[in-house]
């Protein structure tokens, strides 16, 4: 079989007519839609525009006005200050010094009865222990008074006898001053130093002295109180 195709011309053929209505499509230009037609954006930046608030410039004239002031007062204290210094300019002692003196204030000078009759019973007391020590040394001896008197003669037994008293004397009133002989003790009084201060061997070794040389002076160092100037002690209630 032989297949046959139809003889179609040009001319047999009609036109093929499409029947559509324009306002069924939605035409757009082909710049639409592809991202071509936006406009590039501008980039936006804030601007801050500082504004001075009332506050702070009324804090700010407040405290100008405030160190303007200040300034002018210091200014002004500087010079008032100067005289308060020059008027109230006192050195402050220290604690201790300031209560060693409120101490010494406190106590009362000794009457002079008590002074008296406390170096009395004193030298009673270092008289006793000479003649003691003499006695024990005639005991051990085995030696009479008047034959020790006629061995070494009355200026010699005198001599040794003087220089016993006086050692026992500086010995009793140098040690035991310091916290008090026996006739201060009895007599309720006792020895201390003028300014307050710790008594020490030395001031009790110069008044012990002074005293004893008080004998050969006929008391009058001790009446014008020379041991206690000196010593810078004094007798106290």
């Amino acid at each position: 079989m032989i297949n046959e195709t139809p003889n179609t011309s040009p001319k047999n053929q009609e036109p093929i007519v499409f029947d559509f209505d324009e306002n069924d499509f939605d035409f757009k230009p082909i710049t639409q839609g592809l991202g071509f037609h936006k406009n590039k954006k501008e980039e936006k930046r804030a601007k801050i525009t500082p504004r001075k608030s009332p506050s702070v410039i009324h804090n700010f004239t407040d405290s100008s006005s405030m160190h303007s002031n200040a300034v002018a007062n210091s200014e002004l204290a500087a010079f008032y200050s100067t005289e308060k210094n020059i008027s109230v300019s006192v050195p402050e002692l220290p604690k201790r010094e300031v209560k060693k003196e409120a101490k010494a204030k406190k106590l009362l000078k000794a009457p002079l009865f008590n002074q008296v009759s406390a170096f009395v019973i004193d030298l009673i007391l270092v008289t006793m222990a000479t003649g003691l020590t003499l006695a024990l040394l005639m005991f051990v001896s085995g030696l009479e008074y008047e034959i020790l008197v006629k061995s070494l003669g009355e200026i010699e037994l005198a001599k040794y006898i003087l220089s016993l008293f006086v050692i026992y004397y500086v010995s009793y009133f140098t040690i035991l001053d310091v916290a008090g002989t026996v006739g201060k003790s009895m007599m309720g009084i006792r020895l201390v130093h003028v300014e307050g201060k710790k008594l020490r061997l030395k001031h009790t070794f110069i008044r012990s002295l002074v005293t004893l040389l008080s004998f050969v002076a006929l008391g009058l160092p001790g009446i014008l109180d020379f041991q206690g100037r000196l010593s810078e002690t004094k007798l106290v209630k």
